[in-house]
């Protein structure tokens, strides 16, 4: 899942905003988390269509700990899934295929 550009608020942890902004964009909720890796570098550089360009730092967590009812909130998020390493969507983001690939390697 590609959960797009997140903000941490004052006195926020990673932790929390992770779990914060995917019940926002998801309807999920979340306990533990487990941190899967930093990502950052040239591959990650992003150009946005009005022009703005930024270098994206993306912190990755994994849970098998969550409840709730997948939903798109129609504005953020327009399709959610879950699916198997090898039924994974061929146009999902190749940022987010690396990231993919750390957790099954």
């Amino acid at each position: 899942m590609e959960c797009g550009i997140n903000i941490l608020h004052i006195l926020e942890s990673l932790e929390e905003t992770a779990r914060r902004e995917l019940y926002e964009e998801t309807g999920l909720y979340i306990s533990s988390l487990q941190l899967l890796g930093v990502f950052s570098g040239p591959e990650y550089f992003v150009t946005l269509p009005n022009g703005d360009q930024y270098y994206a730092v993306t912190i990755a967590y994994v849970t098998r700990d969550y409840s709730g009812e997948l939903k798109t909130d129609g504005v953020e998020s327009t399709e959610f899934g879950f699916f198997f390493p090898s039924e994974i969507p061929a146009e999902t983001n190749p940022r987010m295929l690396k990231i993919i690939g750390k957790l099954f390697s």
